[in-house]
């Protein structure tokens, strides 16, 4: 089967996903609401519930890429579980998955792992106001 994937921290960067999901094709921008961009408290992306909006990416995957993901996210071991959303990609509203981390608590990134949140969305055409707002504020001053 098919389904659409919604990205929205590191695994917006392409070269993340191509080793995760080899078979996943990359779509375009894509925007969810009533929720907003954090860092938890374990250093990694999740969203939260709000009455804001995320960025992200969308991806067109498999069930191998789905498997491969649950893996690599720790659903087992409860980091992080899948849950079907609705984003708006194109002017439509589509059904995606997305995954959000169990630790709802805000923290800091851990090294490096912003620098390739932003280089994903940079990709993915995400607003530069957005990528200021929701990810510049978590890069360490050097």
């Amino acid at each position: 089967m098919e389904y659409y994937y919604f990205a929205y921290g590191s695994n917006m960067n392409s070269l993340q996903m191509k080793n995760r999901c080899p078979n996943a094709i990359k779509l375009g921008k894509a925007v969810l609401d009533g929720y907003k961009f954090i860092i938890n408290s374990r250093g990694v992306a999740t969203i939260i519930e709000s009455n804001d909006y995320v960025e992200g990416g969308l991806y067109k995957v498999c069930d191998d890429c789905l498997n491969s993901l649950d893996s690599y996210e720790g659903v087992k071991e409860n980091f992080y579980y899948r849950k079907n959303i609705e984003i708006n990609y194109q002017n439509k509203r589509i059904k995606a998955v997305a995954y959000i981390a169990t630790d709802q608590k805000e923290g800091n990134p851990r090294d490096g792992y912003i620098e390739k949140i932003i280089q994903g969305a940079k990709e993915f055409n995400l607003l530069e106001e957005y990528i200021k707002n929701n990810f510049m504020k978590y890069k360490k001053e050097k």
